[in-house]
């Protein structure tokens, strides 16, 4: 048995989120039509050595997580545990005609993201594969003619070599795949580190990546493969001279908590 999770985030205003749903995790958002057609993670490769999971497609309708009426947002997940044996290998795929918050650059009128399923036993130790994991806030907001260096939070349970690359062809990314939807000279590191500038405020981009685990630092053939994407919104940078400037104690990548209204001193 695996455990397929996934999570999504949707316009807040257009799919319903409350503190009393994320309470009782009941009942699921209602998406309606507002995934296009798409209700499913259906198998899109391999499908002869899925194994079980043809016929038994996990549905993407997931349980309200978190919400902001401020940025007009609502998060869903689920997660559903799919019997397969053990030499089940395949690519499950969420394609739908519905899309994405209009976009600057690529079409918003198909969304589709893939994840390769490989529970065949490893070869350095005959074990099942655990994917690695990687989460990130969408949309992230980013200064407007600003460089801005992202790095986006991966783990893997096994401690494998991880490496991301930019999503690419229909299933992983349908009409919106990089490089032709974010900016020139944006680019992405085998590391994870996401470099872009933003040109126009308003303008949103669509980031797609697969994060992917390997054996040893010169694999070429990945374990698995796990979809990200995250919107980048554009914004005005403001006219004010005076910097935040932290002389506290505190470490590079240190998470501090602060209060909205409240100096941090």
């Amino acid at each position: 048995s695996i455990v397929i999770t996934q999570t999504y985030s949707w316009t807040g205003s257009v799919i319903t989120c409350n503190n009393s749903m994320i309470a009782d995790q009941s009942p699921p958002i209602n998406i309606g039509t507002k995934a296009g057609t798409g209700v499913n993670l259906t198998c899109s490769a391999n499908c002869s050595t899925s194994d079980g999971y043809v016929g038994n497609e996990v549905p993407i309708t997931g349980y309200c997580t978190d919400f902001s009426t401020a940025l007009d947002l609502t998060v869903s997940q689920r997660s559903d545990i799919v019997n397969l044996t053990s030499g089940a290998y395949f690519v499950a795929t969420f394609a739908t005609s519905g899309g994405w918050q209009t976009l600057a650059l690529g079409n918003s009128a198909g969304w589709s993201l893939s994840s390769l399923i490989d529970i065949r036993p490893r070869s350095d130790n005959g074990l099942i594969n655990t994917p690695p994991v990687a989460t990130c806030i969408s949309y992230l907001s980013i200064p407007v003619n600003v460089q801005q260096t992202i790095q986006i939070p991966v783990l893997d349970a096994d401690n494998d070599y991880i490496r991301c690359r930019f999503a690419n062809g229909t299933s992983e990314c349908a009409y919106a795949c990089p490089p032709g939807s974010l900016p020139t000279g944006t680019t992405l590191s085998t590391s994870c580190i996401l470099t872009i500038t933003g040109t126009t405020v308003g303008d949103y981009y669509l980031v797609a990546v697969q994060v992917e685990d390997f054996i040893t630092n010169t694999s070429t053939t990945s374990l698995s493969s796990i979809s990200l994407q995250f919107l980048i919104y554009v914004y005005a940078t403001t006219t004010c001279t005076l910097k935040p400037l932290l002389l506290a104690d505190i470490n590079s990548g240190v998470c501090q908590g602060v209060q909205v209204g409240v100096n941090f001193t």
